[in-house]
């Protein structure tokens, strides 16, 4: 007895499958960076006043430094 084994080619994925599934890696990584501001947010407000002050900002300025895209490109990240 012998199995014969048949792959289907299907070729490209229509136009709207590849749009559809560029939208959900889309959104998977704005998820991704939203729970990475997260973090960061929770690291922040974890931190004492002086540590705060170290780093030069204050609690009032939390929200702003979490929210702005500088922080990306800075690469500070909470780890």
């Amino acid at each position: 007895m012998s199995t014969t084994y048949v792959t289907a080619g299907f070729g490209r994925p229509p136009r709207l499958l590849r749009r559809i599934f560029r939208l959900l890696v889309k959104y998977g990584d704005m998820f991704c960076e939203w729970q990475q501001r997260q973090a960061l947010r929770g690291a922040l407000y974890g931190r004492s006043d002086r540590d705060l002050q170290d780093i030069a900002i204050t609690r009032a300025e939390i929200e702003y430094v979490t929210r702005s895209p500088v922080i990306d490109r800075r690469g500070m990240r909470s780890t």
